[in-house]
């Protein structure tokens, strides 16, 4: 009898004990937008669109892997289009782009680097869940930001996939890596960089001494 009583225990036991490790391994849902575009998609008003498309047609610069996000005109006549760059279908998160056209419309510069090839594909590795168990796990570690776990499960998420660049000036050239950009929506002070490959978070951000419950208004 007294065996059965300790098999019975140690079953108890070990049945307690998955079901610990099952919660501490499970990946809750969290509210999130998904905000990753695609080349062409169109993020501004339907005249600077047409403004733009109409300033590169006209100049025969190709902008099927670019996205207008601001067109600035000057009294002058100028016209200035920021773009976000395209590779594989992902924003190249580190190289936005400002294309400048004179007051005869002729384009005189580009600001900024056109990159014509990154060798990464763009399959995703991670999911979304784990994106964003990642970015929380990150915050709750961050003891100059004011979050606690109930506050950070009131928040809603934006994550978007994409490459990042990092210069080497020894060899002078730019390396890329497919990551996601992951913030608490409507407050973009707080975001993080998370590695698609690895799942390491190589970027953070979070603006010090703001309360988590400044994240609901």
């Amino acid at each position: 009898m007294k065996s059965l009583s300790l098999l019975s225990g140690l079953i108890f036991i070990l049945l307690f004990s998955c079901k610990d490790d099952k919660e501490a391994n499970e990946i809750r849902d969290y509210c999130y937008e998904d905000v990753t575009h695609v080349p062409g998609e169109i993020i501004i008003p339907e005249a600077d669109y047409e403004l733009a498309t109409y300033l590169f047609e006209y100049n025969n610069i190709d902008y099927s892997n670019y996205q207008f996000y601001r067109v600035h005109d000057e009294p002058s006549g100028e016209h200035h289009i920021r773009c976000y760059q395209y590779r594989n279908n992902l924003k190249v998160f580190s190289n936005n782009l400002v294309f400048h056209f004179d007051e005869n419309d002729a384009w005189y510069r580009t600001s900024g680097e056109i990159i014509n090839e990154i060798p990464l594909d763009a399959e995703v590795r991670m999911s979304k869940k784990l994106v964003i168990q990642k970015f929380t796990e990150a915050l709750l570690k961050d003891n100059s930001c004011h979050y606690t776990k109930e506050g950070i499960d009131t928040c809603c998420f934006k994550i978007e996939l994409g490459y990042s660049g990092d210069f080497l000036p020894a060899s002078e050239e730019i390396i890329f890596t497919r990551v996601w950009n992951v913030t608490i929506k409507h407050k973009e002070y707080v975001f993080a960089k998370i590695n698609d490959n690895t799942t390491e978070v190589i970027g953070y951000y979070c603006l010090p001494y703001i309360s988590y419950t400044d994240l609901l208004y």
